[in-house]
């Protein structure tokens, strides 16, 4: 289904239509993005190949849902007004997992200045050259600078920013030895990447915004978000900071120990 089609009937919902700030948002991608561009990400990654090499492998690929632009771009725009974004147009933005671009397009239909910060992707399919996440984020225009989140590493992204954000971000865990799954980063780590974002990244005053499956969240590092974080959604697990957060007693609490 074309974009633009696809888009149309998703604004038929009632409770979609009634919503004008989001229906300007889909305008504002219909004006801005061809059908033809969209159609071609469609045809490379849903082709006869790459759907008859996946029911071969037996092989499941997360990524093609996210070609419902509609559906997942209406999550991001709700995220995006509670930060809100509108109130940071014409500010830099940085963005901890770009992924399909959704979140991406959203800031810049706010005019925000954005930068998505994500690892390289193999391809998923032998028929593809590129990812999935790759052909999105072309066409639709999203920087992204190729990172991967290290524990007691500095990011190291070029700017300073006025606002982080980072949506269901999976970065705060080590893979497991022996295959029994992932660990979930200690206190250490997590204040380490605060500090590094507020000295390095981060202008004088600035907004985090985190989401992160409680998954990657032990008891110890919630019990510290809360000590430390200006809000903190526990059901939504959504936590934020602001030039409020003290750094000297972030960095004596990560020298503490449990």
């Amino acid at each position: 289904m074309p974009l633009s089609a696809m888009i149309d009937s998703f604004c038929e919902r009632p409770e979609i239509a009634r919503d004008a700030a989001l229906c300007n948002f889909f305008d504002f991608v219909k004006r801005t993005y061809p059908d033809e561009g969209y159609a071609k990400i469609q045809r490379d990654h849903l082709s006869p190949e790459n759907l008859e090499f996946l029911r071969a492998t037996k092989s499941a690929s997360p990524e093609h849902k996210y070609l419902d632009l509609p559906y997942w771009t209406q999550s991001k725009f709700k995220i995006a007004s509670l930060i809100p974004l509108q109130k940071y147009a014409n500010q830099d933005i940085l963005d901890l997992g770009a992924g399909p671009a959704h979140f991406g397009l959203v800031a810049r239909h706010f005019g925000c200045r954005y930068t998505g910060v994500d690892v390289q992707l193999a391809p998923r399919t032998p028929a593809n050259a590129r990812h999935l996440y790759d052909d999105l984020c072309n066409f639709f225009g999203i920087e992204r600078t190729v990172r991967m989140i290290l524990p007691f590493q500095e990011l190291a992204v070029p700017g300073r920013f006025k606002v982080v954000t980072c949506l269901m971000g999976n970065f705060c865990s080590y893979k497991s030895t022996g295959g029994g799954g992932r660990r979930a980063w200690d206190w250490p780590e997590w204040a380490f990447l605060l500090d590094d974002l507020v000295t390095n990244q981060l202008t004088p005053e600035y907004h985090m915004y985190f989401n992160i499956s409680r998954d990657y969240l032990s008891a110890h590092v919630v019990e510290k978000i809360q000590v430390f974080a200006k809000s903190f959604d526990a059901e939504r697990s959504v936590f934020t900071f602001d030039q409020t957060l003290d750094i000297d007693a972030l960095r004596r609490s990560a020298q503490a120990g449990p």
